[in-house]
Formats: C-alpha cells, sequence, structure tokens
C-alpha cells in the first residue's frame, strides 16, 4: 500500500475542480479532502465571527497523490497554475 502525499491545497473551488480534471485526463489517480474552517462550520460565535469573513476563504481543498505519483502530479498542476 503506497503512502499518499499532499500535493495542492487551494482555496478556490474552480482551480480544484481544474486541478482534478488535468489529474484525471493524465490517469494519475487521486484523492481529495475539504474542510470547511469558516465560522458558519462552528456552534459558537457565529453571528460575532461572520462580519467581515470571507466566505470563499472558508473552505479548503486538499489533493493528495501515491508516493510514486508525486513528481507527475506536481508537474501537471505547475502546468495548470501557469494557464
Amino acid at each position: 500500500m503506497n503512502m499518499r502525499k499532499e500535493v495542492y491545497v487551494t482555496s478556490d473551488s474552480r482551480l480544484f475542480g481544474v486541478v482534478q480534471d488535468e489529474l484525471r485526463k493524465r490517469n494519475i489517480e487521486y484523492k481529495t479532502k475539504m474542510v470547511n474552517s469558516g465560522t458558519g462550520n462552528r456552534m459558537t460565535g457565529t453571528w460575532l465571527g461572520q462580519i467581515g469573513e470571507r466566505p470563499q476563504l472558508g473552505m479548503m481543498y486538499y489533493v493528495y497523490v501515491d508516493e510514486d505519483q508525486v513528481q507527475a502530479a506536481k508537474k501537471v498542476i505547475a502546468e495548470v497554475l501557469r494557464e
């Protein structure tokens, strides 16, 4: 069983989708994780915590690949980010 390594983190859902599409096109297997760290996700302090909060930054998107695919995935991601 290969260990997975984190190769990409973003708060931009559009870029997250583009990265996933490109990895899929190149047959690079990946796993994802989404973490909602915004105040709307917390049980206390919701009203006061939301003042001035940028909701688009509350969700973080993570992409993981097997260790043997890290370099290939990073190359693909670099190409996507250059576009």
